[in-house]
């Protein structure tokens, strides 16, 4: 028993005269039931569901989408009359009435389900005769009523439909316009890009250029440190014995074949007066007259001089005095030894080592070289100092000493794997945290890591080229968002979108295709769609189609749609093309929209 018997009329008021209903989400999923849906709504096999749209019985689903999305659209009270139901195998009409909850966090929206026919039994139930009469028309006349109300709510919703396709087909225009825009700055980027992987591989080429040049110098100059340690070992240098008053006393072989002279024509002359007076080199006079006297011994004094047949030699000379102590006889032992290809071997490689710096430190490119285990950076251009916010201080000082945050990003197992295993390292667009000035600094790099190999092939080093590639990273990152965004804003679309090329073949379908056709991506893709077109409408969509990717004209048309419960559903179905900036078709946008009521 109830004592409070407010509360009970309440409870017996709110049962038999206030409409059932259910609050929703913007999801359209049932939150809270208000009194008996059961008429109305009821669960269906399989899976347990709250969607309202799931949960509608037959014939209400599409009337509770349009009055819903009006009531969103115009965020204001919406509701149909005359809705036809099954209602224990009894046909009648009903109000549904969508209500926005206002002041709610999230939006809400109350449905109810109004029964017309018991209100007319109450208000029969309330008046007299004469009025009960009046209440009560002609069944074929309120028929009527009923459906031109209900003819011209259709024609209403369709035209709202509508406007939203087009709205939405404009944001989808937009969406593809600007992506357009950014695939064109994007194959700009790539065609720099490609420029400069040019570049780099001729400065790459150049490099190797160089290095084998130092290669054959550094033959040349080890052949010819062996040679003069083989001269010297057997005396082989041209070689002359003086006596005190600078007269030739003898020579070796060498010295003859060198200067091209014989023995008759040496021994015995003064040297100065030797071959036409080519020796009679003003170096040589002051270092036999006034050097040697002094100090008994000169050693390397290079002296450069032009033959007459021998053009010009650069060589060094070395003197000691030799006492004989048998005789007292002094004589002087004077060494010739040609450097003139040494020095010409010097030189030239004095001008590759300048031209190999030249080319590192004048390369738009970082260039780097790390010496060791330690990575000790043995060269650094402008370019990646500049890059990693250093001076020319950092010069003989470990790279994980100047950089020590690379460490944590992986760089140290990086470089230490191409020092031990000799295999290079390549990076595309890598993001790279540096510490400039106090601050962290993301920037993307593209570089390799090669191993440095001594002229025995065995690893020094690790060389290092890279670009700068932030700017081109962040806007390959920005065109992969920009295509994710396309392809989620499609799937949100209630529509079935399709994408098609500029010859019309189809390569995208979003999930609502999915969902209602029940076939897989790769059939639809595959002409597959055509099954889901009613035979008598299939040639002409063909012949519409085929028209509209010929001239570039929009394609629309009503037909339909086959579901995956093999049921056929009017759509409207609208194409349009994009073109780019050249007026040139480079794709197809499709939206089908269903326009069948079911009732």
């Amino acid at each position: 028993m109830r004592s409070d018997f407010q509360k009970t009329a309440d409870d017996i008021m709110l049962s038999k005269y206030t409409p059932s209903g259910v609050v929703v989400n913007e999801a359209m999923d049932i939150v809270q039931f208000r009194g008996s849906t059961s008429s109305y709504l009821e669960q269906s096999s399989g899976k347990p569901s709250h969607n309202l749209l799931i949960m509608a019985k037959h014939g209400l689903a599409f009337e509770l989408r349009s009055i819903l999305h009006k009531c969103k659209k115009e965020k204001t009270v919406v509701s149909k009359e005359n809705i036809p139901v099954q209602i224990n195998n009894n046909l009648v009409y009903i109000t549904i009435e969508a209500i926005p909850l206002p002041n709610t966090i999230e939006p809400h929206y109350l449905i109810l389900f109004h029964d017309p026919n018991s209100q007319r039994n109450i208000q029969l139930q309330a008046v007299g005769k004469k009025e009960k009469a009046k209440l009560k028309t002609d069944g074929k006349d309120l028929r009527i009523q009923q459906l031109e109300q209900e003819l011209s709510q259709v024609r209403e919703d369709m035209r709202s439909i509508t406007e939203d396709q087009e709205a939405a087909n404009e944001e989808l225009q937009s969406a593809n316009e600007e992506l357009l825009s950014g695939s064109e700055e994007l194959q700009s980027l790539n065609e720099e890009l490609e420029t400069s992987k040019e570049e780099l591989q001729s400065t790459n080429e150049e490099l190797t250029v160089v290095n084998q040049e130092m290669i054959n110098l550094n033959e040349q100059v080890e052949a010819a440190k062996n040679y003069a340690e083989s001269i010297v070992a057997n005396i082989r240098e041209p070689l002359l014995v003086l006596d005190k008053n600078l007269r030739i006393k003898t020579a070796n072989k060498s010295f003859y074949v060198t200067f091209r002279v014989n023995e008759q024509e040496t021994e015995g002359l003064l040297i100065y007066n030797l071959g036409n007076k080519q020796w009679d080199i003003p170096e040589l006079r002051t270092l036999l007259e006034k050097i040697l006297p002094e100090k008994s011994v000169f050693n390397d004094f290079e002296v450069t001089h032009s033959f007459p047949v021998l053009g010009e030699l650069v060589m060094l000379l070395n003197a000691r005095e030799v006492v004989n102590k048998s005789n007292s006889e002094k004589l002087i032992l004077l060494s010739i030894e040609d450097i003139t290809e040494r020095k010409k071997a010097q030189q030239k490689v004095i001008e590759s080592e300048n031209r190999y710096h030249n080319m590192i430190y004048s390369s738009p490119s970082m260039i780097g070289i790390y010496k060791g285990p330690e990575m000790i950076i043995e060269i650094a251009n402008d370019a990646i100092l500049n890059s990693w916010g250093k001076t020319r201080d950092v010069i003989g000082k470990s790279i994980f000493t100047v950089l020590p945050e690379i460490m944590s990003q992986g760089f140290d197992k990086i470089l230490s794997d191409v020092y031990k295993t000799g295999k290079a390292f390549h990076s595309y667009e890598m993001p790279v945290t540096l510490i400039k000035n106090g601050k962290k600094e993301l920037i993307y790099y593209s570089f390799i890591y090669q191993p440095q190999r001594n002229i025995n092939n065995e690893i020094e080093g690790v060389a290092v080229i890279a670009n700068e590639v932030t700017p081109q990273a962040i806007y390959n990152k920005k065109i992969k968002e920009s295509e994710e965004n396309f392809r989620q804003l499609a799937e949100l679309m209630p529509q079935l979108i399709s994408n098609a090329d500029e010859n019309g073949r189809s390569f995208f379908y979003n999930q609502n295709w999915l969902n209602y056709s029940g076939l897989s991506f790769e059939t639809l893709c595959t002409n597959g769609w055509k099954s889901t077109v009613h035979p008598d409408e299939v040639k002409e969509v063909r012949n519409r189609w085929q028209h509209s990717v010929s001239t570039g004209k929009d394609f629309e048309m009503e037909l339909r749609l086959l579901n995956k419960n093999g049921e056929y559903k009017w759509h409207l179905s609208r194409a349009i093309a994009l073109r780019n900036e050249k007026g040139v078709i480079v794709k197809w946008i499709t939206a089908a929209t269903e326009i069948q009521g079911t009732g």
